[in-house]
């Protein structure tokens, strides 16, 4: 009798594993033919490799049998491309074109029939109008909700609590001009121009310098920073190390946690300064939001980070203990969660990324040949991955390298 077990071959997708009896591979030369009037000769163009496409029949049995159905069809229903590990050994970035499953009681089995097709270049992370109007109204909608919140600074902001709240309302200002710093150093290939940087400039100078005095009409003070962060935004090109900074524009040296709190002065002061720092986080996720919009990333790992920056940075402001709006403490949450769901959007569409580790130092345009048949992409490696000598990456430590 046949033993048909030592025909089933191992695979997995997505990391979940399944059994393999049979597998089909498709591709082949896209060809557009030319007949001609007149001529017996055609003519027929090789536009390129077709996208191939390889069906598995798969299956897994056993006692936990349902278990594992469910994990293999959660991995085929997710959404963007995933790695496919072949019985063959080799591994494929594929889409799920359509699977069916077969369920059979008698032998605790349920039996896939899934094709996959070959995914190839993902589409840039979004940009649609409808997602630019979206997050613009998001972080409109979180400027409001904050400005409002904020004009509660007047009832406990008291001669005592003018100093350490001058200091954390001037944290923001400073970060900021930092930033302008940078963005005047390289206007001339920013869209705004120097004009632009000179003038938000002058402008967090001008608040710098008289912060205690503007902080005494709050709705002043809060309308102009969230002014000088918008032109900012408009400024900065949207990259990673851009967004952290905006959104660490909100860092300050002053703990509102060591205040003591023994007098009324005390609270009042507590309050007044977890109120000001609420307001610069709102106002910076507020500006991290907008730039979403256009974000220029490769590697999810860059995107993550922003991600949990976002989060972190409103779990400040949700866990603070003061009372605060529920309008206010809506709208922070709603933000955050659209931009988490907009950074989970581009995860998606993102290449994954993985470890190698070289045996022997290696060109990274060698590398880059090996793993993309594109050696110009050796810089990207190497500057990814911190190697000062593109030349030669090392051997002995890890790699890392995008999948596609």
């Amino acid at each position: 009798m046949t033993d048909f077990k030592k025909y089933n071959r191992k695979a997995s997708f997505r990391g979940v594993e399944f059994d393999v009896r049979d597998d089909t591979y498709e591709s082949g030369r896209r060809l557009e033919t030319h007949e001609y009037p007149g001529s017996n000769t055609p003519m027929t163009e090789d536009l390129g490799r077709k996208a191939y496409k390889i069906q598995l029949t798969a299956f897994v049995n056993g006692k936990d049998w349902r278990k594992r159905a469910t994990r293999l069809q959660d991995a085929l229903d997710l959404r963007g491309p995933g790695e496919l590990v072949h019985p063959n050994g080799k591994k494929y970035t594929v889409c799920v074109d359509g699977y069916n499953v077969h369920e059979s009681l008698k032998i605790y089995e349920s039996e896939f029939t899934i094709t996959f097709v070959e995914s190839g270049a993902q589409p840039a992370p979004m940009i649609t109008s409808a997602l630019v109007d979206r997050l613009a109204s998001i972080a409109g909608a979180l400027n409001i909700a904050s400005a409002t919140e904020f004009l509660k600074l007047s009832a406990d902001y008291v001669a005592d609590s003018v100093s350490t709240v001058s200091s954390v309302a001037s944290a923001i200002v400073d970060n900021l001009s930092q930033i302008v710093d940078g963005i005047q150093d390289t206007a001339d290939t920013l869209t705004g121009g120097i004009d632009s940087a000179v003038s938000v400039a002058l402008e967090l100078d001008d608040l710098k310098n008289n912060v205690e005095t503007l902080l005494a009409t709050p709705d002043k003070w809060s309308a102009r920073v969230q002014g000088a962060v918008a032109v900012i935004n408009q400024l900065l090109p949207a990259t990673k190390k851009n967004i952290h900074n905006v959104l660490h524009s909100a860092d300050t040296d002053v703990k509102p946690e060591n205040i003591l709190q023994l007098t009324e002065s005390g609270k009042s002061t507590h309050r007044a300064t977890v109120r000001t720092n609420n307001f610069n986080i709102a106002t910076s996720i507020s500006g991290a939001i907008t730039t979403l919009a256009d974000i220029d990333v490769s590697r999810r790992r860059d995107i993550i980070e922003i991600r949990d920056d976002l989060l972190n940075s409103a779990d400040k402001i949700l866990n603070s203990d003061i009372d605060m709006s529920v309008e206010f403490t809506t709208a922070v949450a709603d933000a955050t969660t659209n931009a988490v769901a907009v950074c989970n959007e581009i995860i998606a569409r993102l290449p994954e990324e993985r470890e190698i580790e070289l045996n022997v130092s290696t060109p990274a345009r060698v590398l880059a040949h090996e793993l993309y048949n594109d050696q110009s992409r050796g810089v990207d490696i190497a500057t990814q991955n911190l190697v000062q000598n593109p030349t030669f990456l090392p051997s002995g430590i890890g790699i890392k390298v995008l999948d596609k």
